[in-house]
């Protein structure tokens, strides 16, 4: 029988406050942290992307659109821009006021916006430890990766008629809008082992930054669950914002994050927003669960415990079968909306043109009858036959090495006279034509630098430890202030940071190693500051101790530390080896 949670706000208040004010878990938690995935171990976002060109191939009205999907895939992981995830944090929009978290942008707004993905990162909206780690790391003051807003998606479209990168980048946005604590703006840390050490042993670890449940579950058993998705439909609508803004909504006021959930006595409340409607009680053996129709399917919410409920496997299971579904079917309906784009093509060469190309050639037409011409597919020649300007001829070829230039799919290379292609010269946004590419074209700059960006989202090269780069130039002493004994940062130079050696149990100021090198002696270590070797060294015939590259002395300990013979040892402390592995 359905039993409606619903209380008074002030009870439920009430016994909130008394949660928060005694302490009580909130829900439990995964050690374990969920992964943006590579081309060869792909995660979720990837895997997702198979799954909608499968779907879509069969649903779609536009089925005929063409997709490069490895760059799809490789776009759904950058977006996160591992390693430092800094553009995930524009991938948070509250489904209730449409904000997203810590002031940054929201996910639609960021998912629309080539002037927001171009311009700055905002570090000092970020919690003020988090913003000065990444200061401490020299993030870049544009965000990686550039550009690949919607607008990005369009244009590409409209110039090559063919989706890959910029549209694997506006996917993955779409499918975080079906993570509950993407749309209740929960921070969590996903795989961020950076921010992991940061905040390890901390309260700040506990209160701002868990990992999420349903995100380290889902990449858990990302294998198995991908059959489970059954997309039935494509939904209608007129822009992404509107897509965006629906699909939030749906997941926030259908399904609970983590860090959303206070239960105090089998009464359920949500920390931000309001608590999901129109659940009810069901019991399976000795477990009992909050459960929800949603769409015609009784969807387990939570697994009710003594003083707190959770999202047991059981319900992220339940969980997965029905957002796991959305992703795909919202997916193909933003294909559905940039299929509505008017598409300009241009020709790609003449009109009953021939080629040569690898063991055969291709002729010249309208294909994809767009009312462009473009090659086809290649025509084999016979065994004992070799193409020569365009037509096959008996005999045996002779290759000229990088004989001219043409396009490769969406890349430029250089060709044998036999129209063999034989190597990369540079990638194409906006298509290729006639071995050149369309539209804009990034060139990097980097003459006259020796540090910062080239113009196209790389870079010219790092500093040494210690160093800052200004206007291209790296300015500062690599030595300066190295070494200083110091209680904080701020007792050390600029550019130096104090480093607290767990071994001595002393601190030091040392230079960062994000994108540097360190000076001699020192390692590129935690919090990616340069730390100092060290290791035991004899201090007496009985005693040794840890030392570091700053000469900072540890824990003295009982030891056989014998003299070393002259020969043996050139790195001495009176007459004893401060090299430990030498004393006998």
């Amino acid at each position: 029988m359905k039993q409606n949670q619903s209380k008074s706000a002030r009870v439920i208040q009430t016994l909130a406050a008394a949660a928060i004010a005694l302490g009580i878990t909130l829900a439990p938690r995964n050690a374990n942290t969920y992964s943006h995935g590579t081309m060869e171990d792909p995660s979720i976002h990837p895997l997702l992307v198979d799954e909608l060109m499968d779907f879509y191939g069969t649903a779609g009205k536009n089925s005929k659109l063409k997709a490069d999907v490895e760059k799809l895939k490789q776009g759904s992981i950058d977006e996160d821009s591992p390693p430092y995830y800094i553009r995930s944090f524009n991938h948070f929009m509250d489904f209730e006021t449409g904000e997203g978290i810590f002031g940054f942008a929201s996910t639609s707004e960021w998912a629309t916006s080539s002037e927001l993905q171009s311009g700055d990162v905002l570090l000092d909206k970020l919690p003020p430890v988090l913003a000065k780690y990444y200061q401490k790391l020299g993030i870049e003051v544009t965000y990686p990766f550039g550009d690949h807003s919607w607008e990005r998606v369009v244009e590409s479209y409209k110039n090559s008629g063919t989706i890959g990168e910029d549209f694997g980048h506006v996917f993955h946005l779409i499918s975080d809008m079906t993570v509950p604590a993407h749309v209740r703006n929960d921070p969590h840390w996903g795989e961020a082992p950076f921010l992991e050490k940061l905040t390890s042993g901390s309260y700040f670890q506990v209160s701002l930054w868990p990992t999420d449940s349903y995100e380290v579950w889902t990449d858990d058993n990302r294998n198995e669950i991908m059959p489970q998705v059954n997309p039935q439909n494509v939904p209608k609508f007129n822009t992404l914002e509107e897509l965006m803004q629906d699909l939030a909504y749906f997941t926030g006021s259908n399904f609970y994050s983590d860090g959303e959930i206070i239960s105090v006595l089998g009464l359920l409340a949500s920390t931000n927003h309001s608590p999901v409607e129109d659940m009810y009680k069901i019991k399976e053996g000795k477990k009992v669960y909050f459960a929800k129709d949603i769409e015609g399917k009784e969807v387990r919410l939570l697994r009710k415990g003594i003083l707190t409920s959770w999202t047991d496997d059981t319900c992220l299971a339940d969980y997965w079968s029905v957002l796991g579904t959305k992703a795909i079917e919202y997916g193909a309906a933003a294909l559905e909306i940039l299929a509505k784009e008017e598409q300009t093509c241009s020709d790609k060469c003449s009109s009953g043109e021939t080629k040569c190309s690898g063991d055969g050639w291709k002729l010249c037409g309208d294909y994809d009858g767009n009312g462009c011409v473009e090659w086809g597919d290649v025509i084999n020649c016979d065994a004992d036959e070799y193409c020569e300007s365009g037509e096959c001829v008996s005999g045996t070829p002779t290759c000229e090495d990088y004989d001219f230039q043409d396009c490769y799919g969406n890349e430029v290379w250089w060709f044998d006279s036999c129209g063999n292609p034989q190597e990369w010269i540079q990638s194409c946004d906006y298509g290729c034509n006639n071995g050149q590419c369309e539209g804009e074209v990034c060139t990097p700059d980097c003459s006259g630098k020796e540090c910062g960006d080239d113009g196209c989202g790389n870079s010219c090269g790092g500093c040494g430890g210690g160093e800052s780069c200004e206007n291209g130039t790296c300015v500062g002493s690599s030595l300066e202030g190295l070494c200083e004994v110091c209680e904080s940062d701020a007792d050390c130079v600029e550019g130096m940071y104090c480093y607290y050696d767990d071994n001595t149990w002393k601190k030091a100021c040392v230079p960062s190693c994000f994108g540097d090198t360190c000076p001699n002696e020192f390692s590129c270590g935690g919090m990616d500051l340069c730390v100092p070797y060290g290791g035991l060294i004899c201090t007496s015939s009985t005693e040794a101790s840890f030392a570091n590259a700053c000469g900072q002395l540890g824990m003295i300990r009982s030891q056989n530390c014998d003299p070393c013979d002259e020969s043996e040892c050139t790195n001495k402390s009176g007459s004893f080896c401060k090299d430990y592995s030498l004393c006998k």
